[in-house]
């Protein structure tokens, strides 16, 4: 007979089957069942009832005792409380009920059927890779699938919110966000993915401030207006992560339809908004776009290291910022500019070290004064390189321009402002163009400086109608020094090398010999023919022997003949006869115009 050591494992065997007779501890031999033997233990042995009453000790030194029952309860499960998570069920009021109780939660892999849910302060939801939260059909036009609002200490990971963009089509509200974040702190969302909503896919902001927001390689797609906006808030950033098909053009009078839309509500602010490492493309509207009510304001804004590409507006869009820099960034393809500020909010903006390549219109273009725009690559435009307005101590600086479909550099309004160090190459109409507005002086470009530049190849759109530096009428006191301009070696080439219609101007130590139209004066100012510090000495028809200009037009010169009807030149220049007799040695320009108004000493 064999004893209790030698029965069957109680795993192997099926509820109702019977044990072979053996002996018990009280000595008799009978058959029993499963549930027999089961009584039998649980009324000899002492065996626990509940998890609450069996042990648990952890491995490791100094591991204490703890119960099953709190070990469990490490981490919640949504299915602890009810979900199903089949894609048919309503999954609402078990996952509510998990957040309400808050702490770790865990969503594991299923698609959950659910109504708008609320988030909770000090909760971490996290999400399977396979998991996603799924909007119920036919729920209200203004809900919001995950609602964090007025919480403290909130994370999700992971996992797919995904609405009914499909379900929305003709509705007129642009408000069913997949995520809405309002007056709460200390929110991130890690690695998680909102698609095809009513409205945007992560909204952050709106009736209350936000504080301390991370978006961390998360992905938004196919949302009905943006893939992100930010309204309101400080220390608010998106690292990483993915942002595309904002698009509702053909559903409603609605946009902008950007890939990130930072945009203040009106009469509230953002601060230390921080855009790092995303990828923002296929988008309707801007790829990342600044903008708002001029009542709201941007104080500080960072957009490095993204990729921003093929989409159907602008590249980046600041506006309203009052510091902003635009850093390292690769902008490429979009159907607008590549970089554009469109107002004149700004005290501070730089724009350094970013690839603009391929876009429909200007490369780099702003609006600001203080502005720094340096050691950008700017290709393939079909308007301006570089083009900026009110360019008040404006530094424009080492950037590199080639095939450009309009002026390599438009400066306009270029107070105390710097042109220095560009290389530029193809360009279609002037190389650096400096103007201002009209005839009043504070609308004027003056006291600019273009130093170092290397133009290349500029007036290629017509023939002997641009300039590699062009200063027009309203472009006064600037100063053009040591740059080196030459024309392309074939088709359409430029009038002039440099030229300047003011005579306030001054030109010295640039390199022209072959920076026009064979043939034409390759340095103008004021409407004086200048030379270049290498050009041949047979200045303006007559062998000079030396011509040194103390300003732009007033010089000092020599060779033979009288100057008078021959040379032109501004009052006060001096000119030195050299086959001049007594009386007639040393001339001195003392009135008139062009040619005219010599007097001999």
């Amino acid at each position: 007979m064999p004893t209790i050591n030698q029965l069957p494992r109680l795993d192997s065997l099926a509820s109702g089957d019977q044990l072979p007779v053996c002996a018990t501890a009280q000595g008799d031999s009978r058959r029993m069942s499963v549930e027999l033997l089961q009584d039998y233990m649980q009324d000899n042995l002492n065996l626990p009832d509940n998890s609450d009453e069996v042990n648990f000790l952890q491995a490791g030194t100094g591991a204490v005792t703890r119960t099953v029952q709190a070990k469990l309860r490490d981490v919640v499960s949504v299915k602890d409380f009810g979900a199903v998570g089949d894609g048919v069920a309503d999954d609402t009021a078990a996952i509510q009920a998990a957040l309400n109780n808050g702490g770790d939660i865990y969503i594991p892999d299923g698609t959950y059927v659910t109504l708008p849910l609320t988030a909770s302060s000090n909760t971490r939801l996290n999400l399977s890779a396979n998991t996603i939260l799924k909007a119920k059909t036919g729920y209200g036009v203004n809900d919001r699938l995950l609602n964090v609002i007025n919480v403290t200490n909130f994370q999700m990971w992971g996992g797919t919110i995904q609405m009914l963009r499909a379900e929305y089509a003709g509705v007129v509200n642009e408000q069913r966000h997949c995520v809405i974040v309002s007056g709460s702190s200390d929110v991130k969302f890690v690695g998680v993915t909102a698609i095809d909503s009513g409205g945007d896919g992560f909204y952050i902001g709106g009736a209350g401030a936000c504080v301390n927001v991370l978006l961390q390689d998360c992905v938004a797609d196919n949302h009905f207006r943006n893939s992100c906006s930010i309204t309101r808030g400080s220390n608010i950033q998106v690292v990483r992560g993915r942002f595309s098909r904002a698009n509702g053009t053909t559903e409603a009078p609605f946009g902008p339809w950007a890939g990130i839309d930072v945009e203040p509500n009106a009469g509230t602010t953002l601060s230390g908004v921080v855009i790092d490492g995303a990828e923002v493309y296929d988008n309707d509207g801007v790829g990342i776009l600044a903008s708002g009510p001029s009542a709201a304001l941007i104080t500080d804004l960072s957009i490095r290291n993204c990729k921003v590409h093929d989409n159907g507006s602008h590249g980046i869009h600041p506006n309203y910022t009052l510091q902003a820099e635009v850093i390292d960034n690769e902008v490429k393809s979009n159907a607008g500019s590549g970089i554009i500020d469109s107002t004149t909010t700004a005290t501070q903006m730089t724009i350094r070290g970013n690839l603009v390549l391929n876009n429909g219109s200007y490369g780099i273009k702003g609006f600001v004064s203080n502005a720094v725009v340096s050691e950008n690559l700017v290709i393939n435009t079909v308007d301006d390189g570089i083009n900026w307005r009110f360019g008040q101590g404006t530094t424009i600086s080492n950037n590199v321009l080639q095939t450009i479909g309009g002026h390599g550099i438009y400066q306009e309004r270029a107070y105390n402002a710097a042109i220095d160090g560009n290389v530029l190459r193809s360009i279609q109409k002037h190389g650096i163009y400096i103007t201002g507005t009209v005839t009043f002086s504070s609308t004027r470009s003056r006291n600019w400086s273009v130093s170092g530049n290397a133009v290349y190849g500029a007036g290629l759109l017509t023939d002997n109608t641009y300039s590699g530096i062009y200063a027009d009428t309203y472009a006064n006191t600037g100063v053009i020094n040591s740059n080196a301009i030459r024309r392309d070696d074939a088709g359409n080439q430029p009038q002039y090398a440099i030229y300047a219609a003011d005579a306030t101007v001054f030109s010295s130590g640039n390199e022209t010999s072959l920076g026009a139209k064979a043939g034409n004066t390759q340095i103008s100012i004021g409407g004086i023919a200048a030379p270049s510090y290498v050009n041949n000495v047979d200045v303006m028809g007559v062998k000079a022997i030396v011509r040194t200009y103390i300003t732009s037009t007033v010089w000092q010169g020599g060779g033979p003949g009288s100057p008078e009807g021959a040379q032109a030149g501004g009052i006060g220049s001096t000119w030195c006869r050299t086959d001049g007799g007594a009386g007639t040695s040393f001339y001195v320009k003392e009135s008139g115009a062009g040619n005219t108004g010599w007097v001999a000493k």
